[in-house]
């Protein structure tokens, strides 16, 4: 019998040559993948931001609502060198570092920033996309030192800075919080590094890292934390803002379809049809980079898998707030400082983050080579290809389903939103239709994609290269739709604050006085020195709220006449018969002028004792309290004297600034001097020079007791918090710079040792 050959036969070996050509050319694509990922990721970020690289702004109601002020003071700040920390432009006034309104020159980056603007002229929203590109390259190096692959860590970091709802927030006006998010995955990566190597020099990097991220989202804890106790985000028992407020935005475990169908509840604006109140986009993440997380999170090796899947699991759990109630309740009354905070649907971003994650494991996981002779002997690639074909085939089917329930479907959107017509509903359908279409191709393409190279008809770099653009293509379709549509050049966002008809008569009048403008809540009016009565803020004062709540700001002329507002601005007319106006503007916005409305500051001589807030607030609303003769008195002070002067009363304003408040009273019996601003205990008052109490009458106003005679009266805000703060943050700061001294001296004496954990997916 012939002996069988050994050697293979020609076709065979020409195939094995073949097959090992092509492995060094992939060796090679994957090489120089490696090198250049990082400028990937930049290029994909830049790209996507390209109008924020041309000078482009975002011109959403959030980005330019606290801009007013922002503008006035900080003219005073480059022109007088006074740091505005108190704005009395809105409401009846505020903190205004401890609320956050305006807290320039704390972030040290906003210097870089500021430079880059002004000298170099770069675009004005250059800050924004800084911490883009910090987002996406900070991701791309946390996830390498993980254990992902170069195309699995670059396909990571452009999902995570991408998904839509980082680039809303940005869009939007939430800047701090991208900003915030932005070190999340720098710091993960210090922490891992100093897990792994022991390293001082990391340590110190992590905690300068985590001041910067501090700085820029919460500017000083102390200053912060004592503001909300003033604000009604520390209202009700034990503080914080109540379960209900605290819950409005929750996120429906229903709307989890918006993972898979971006528009399944409309896609935001007027289309939106799910359970929080409103919102503007979708917590879509990618349908192809959340079938490669699920992937990863089967596949990998390793405990990293574990702590991501728990994080998401935590965070997906929590978001869903009053639809979670066991959970969120216990957190709520348990957990400390946690009663501060709002909208539980914020908290999704940490499960972006691991999906993000999870999703460079599942790309490195699929595009890795067969490792056994019995999986190199099947076809690796048909599992992925017969997916591919069943999520495109899905896409369809649930077009199908969609308006084979349309009826219903449209019947619930129109009875959960009371202005949600047929028509309406019937658009958000087609949206999600074309969504359901558009998940299931790109979905089918992406897998079809990783099947062909591992079934090695493509390169695995090529294939790698061609998920990438399907995501990109994924997640661009929706940015767009987000982005698109706020978009102004700078111009436009100058042209916001041109001086209107209505400014010029409110400028005219050189007395202290607020506004109630009907036609915006923002602090337009604030950039000319404008107060208004009103102001947007997500924390607003606790006493002015509880006011406007129980008593209403425009019940009626007494109340506006009480709060020192003497214009009213509306686009429309008030009826004729209106007593006590008089239209001293018409045209496109009309001024009308309150007669009889009492200063901002004034003297009476006549107390009203009340016996708590509740009384005082009931006693606001009767008709029988006259607040231009008697003054509310809290507590259970004793009453001091008064009396009835013989003359009338003088009161003169010397100065009226952000933090500070000058005026010259001339009596000729013993009164309350009361200034309607809101009361606050960092307010410091003197009476010719010497210390004197600041009591809280007409329930949040400030009064200050005075002698007949002729007298000084000093205003001055001094937040204590802010200066406990900055000492805190100097010792920190002092604290970081002699461990990173130290972790240069270790350096220097000794190399580093090798990592003290095993390489994440080493093991099962």
């Amino acid at each position: 019998m012939k002996r069988p050959s050994r050697e293979p036969k020609g076709g065979a070996r020409e195939e094995r040559s073949r097959a090992r050509a092509g492995t060094a050319r992939d060796g090679e694509a994957a090489a120089l993948f490696a090198r250049w990922a990082w400028a990937i990721v930049a290029l994909l970020v830049l790209v996507f931001f390209y109008p924020i690289v041309f000078g482009k702004v975002f011109l959403t109601p959030d980005s330019v609502a606290p801009a007013g002020f922002a503008r006035v003071a900080l003219d005073a700040w480059q022109h007088r060198h006074v740091y505005a920390l108190w704005n009395p432009y809105h409401f009846l006034g505020m903190p205004s570092f401890g609320s956050l309104t305006f807290v320039p020159y704390v972030y040290p980056l906003d210097v870089v920033f500021g430079f880059l603007n002004k000298t170099l002229h770069f675009p004005d929203l250059t800050w924004l996309l800084a911490h883009y590109l910090l987002l996406a390259l900070s991701m791309f190096a946390l996830l390498r030192a993980l254990g992902a692959s170069p195309e699995g860590a670059t396909l990571g970091a452009v999902v995570l800075a991408l998904t839509p709802n980082l680039v809303a927030v940005g869009v939007f006006g939430h800047g701090s919080q991208i900003m915030t998010a932005a070190y999340l995955p720098l710091l993960l990566l210090l922490l891992d590094r100093f897990a792994r190597r022991g390293s001082l020099l990391a340590l110190s990097a992590f905690a300068l890292a985590a001041a910067l991220q501090l700085l820029r989202g919460h500017v000083q804890i102390v200053p912060t934390h004592e503001y909300s106790k003033l604000s009604v985000r520390g209202g009700g028992e034990g503080g914080g803002a109540g379960l209900t407020y605290a819950t409005s935005w929750s996120f429906d475990p229903r709307e989890i379809l918006t993972f898979v169908i971006p528009s399944m509840f409309g896609f935001g604006g007027s289309t939106y049809w799910g359970s929080m109140p409103f919102t503007d986009y979708p917590n879509y993440m990618g349908i192809v980079a959340l079938a490669l997380a699920i992937y990863g999170a089967l596949s990998w090796r390793g405990s990293v898998r574990w702590y991501l899947l728990a994080l998401a699991g935590f965070a997906l759990l929590m978001s869903f707030g009053k639809h979670f109630q066991p959970l969120y309740s216990l957190l709520y009354y348990h957990l400390p400082f946690f009663n501060k905070f709002r909208v539980p649907v914020m908290v999704l971003v940490l499960v972006q983050f691991a999906t993000a994650a999870l999703a460079a494991f599942g790309l490195t996981r699929a595009l890795e080579r067969p490792a056994t002779a019995k999986e190199k002997d099947r076809d690796p690639g048909a599992p992925w290809i017969r997916a591919a074909w069943i999520s495109a085939a899905s896409g369809i089917a649930v077009v199908a389903l969609l308006h084979a329930a349309s009826g219903a479907l449209v019947s619930g959107a129109t009875r959960a939103r009371p202005h949600f017509t047929a028509d309406l509903a019937r658009q958000a359908l087609d949206m999600a239709s074309l969504d359901a279409i558009k998940s299931g191709l790109l979905l089918g393409l992406g897998l079809l994609f990783i099947g062909f190279a591992r079934r090695g008809k493509i390169r695995r770099t090529a294939a790698a290269i061609a998920v990438l653009a399907v995501v990109a293509v994924d997640l661009w379709t929706v940015d767009r739709k987000i982005m698109d549509p706020q978009l102004g050049s700078p111009e436009d966002y100058a042209g916001y604050f041109m001086e209107t008809p209505e400014v010029t008569v409110l400028k005219s009048d050189s007395t202290l006085f607020r506004v109630y403008p009907l036609q915006w809540n923002d602090s337009r009016l604030a950039a000319y020195g404008i107060a208004s009565v009103l102001g947007y803020h997500p924390a607003k004062p606790k006493l002015y709220q509880a006011l406007a709540d129980t008593a209403g700001i425009m019940s009626s002329m007494e109340m506006l006449r009480f709060l020192n507002v003497k214009y009213v601005l509306l686009d429309g007319k008030l009826p004729p018969s209106t007593p006590g106006v008089v239209l001293r503007h018409e045209g496109d916005i009309n001024v009308y002028e309150i007669e009889g409305v009492l200063p901002r500051a004034y003297v009476v001589h006549r107390l009203k004792p009340v016996r708590d807030d509740a009384v005082a607030l009931a006693t606001i609303r009767t008709n029988g309290f006259n607040p231009a003769r008697e003054a509310l008195w809290t507590g259970n002070e004793p009453l001091p004297p008064m009396a009835e002067p013989a003359e009338r009363d003088s009161v003169r304003v010397l100065r009226y600034d952000f933090n500070e408040a000058e005026f010259m009273v001339v009596t000729q019996a013993p009164g309350l001097f009361v200034l309607a601003d809101q009361y606050d205990p960092d307010w410091q008052a003197a009476v010719d020079g010497k210390p004197a109490t600041i009591h809280r009458v007409n329930y949040l106003m400030r009064g200050v007791l005075v002698e007949p005679g002729a007298h000084g009266i000093q205003f001055r805000y001094e937040p204590r918090a802010l200066r406990t703060g900055i000492r805190i943050s100097g010792a920190s700061l002092l604290v970081t710079v002699l461990i990173a001294g130290a972790g240069l001296f270790q350096r220097r004496r000794r190399p580093s040792g090798p990592e003290r954990t095993e390489p994440a997916g080493a093991s099962a």
